[in-house]
């Protein structure tokens, strides 16, 4: 046997730290983050209700009145148009694009796990297209037993 195939039949060296308690860290950290992040939304939701409700005072003031903005001593309030667009039917939509060559109303982004099938297929990536893979490492609870 060659020194790859052995290499590859020697059970891996004992990690340098303790894994266990490692693991067992980052699960305390991660419920910890949790929790803090629920309490840091519940915080913030009391701001957020106030300040919209003075919005909506303002907003009213200001349309009643005719007024883009409203300046004053302490600052300037003022109204500001926001934009949405999403797809209501797909096909219609692709249609009125491919059909009118109308590409300005598309955002294009790769679909990843089609450029991975393509890769499988052809042997590389699409061209005008950068795909990496790359690991993380992930962690969970050990499974509960039903003792």
């Amino acid at each position: 046997m060659d020194a790859v195939g052995e290499q590859q039949q020697q059970a891996p060296a004992a990690p340098p730290f303790d894994a266990s308690a490692l693991i067992q860290l980052y699960l305390d950290l991660r419920t910890a983050k949790k929790a803090t992040e629920h309490r840091h939304e519940q915080e913030l939701k009391l701001y957020t209700e106030r300040m919209e409700k003075i919005e909506g005072m303002l907003h009213k003031y200001m349309l009643e009145h005719k007024l883009n903005s409203l300046p004053t001593d302490s600052g300037t309030a003022y109204t500001n148009t926001k934009r949405s667009a999403s797809v209501a039917d797909g096909t219609s939509f692709r249609g009125h694009v491919i059909e009118n060559r109308d590409w300005d109303l598309c955002d294009w982004r790769v679909n990843v796990n089609a450029c991975e099938a393509h890769i499988k297929e052809h042997g590389q990536a699409p061209p005008g297209v950068n795909y990496r893979e790359f690991e993380t490492v992930g962690v969970r609870r050990p499974a509960k037993s039903n003792d």
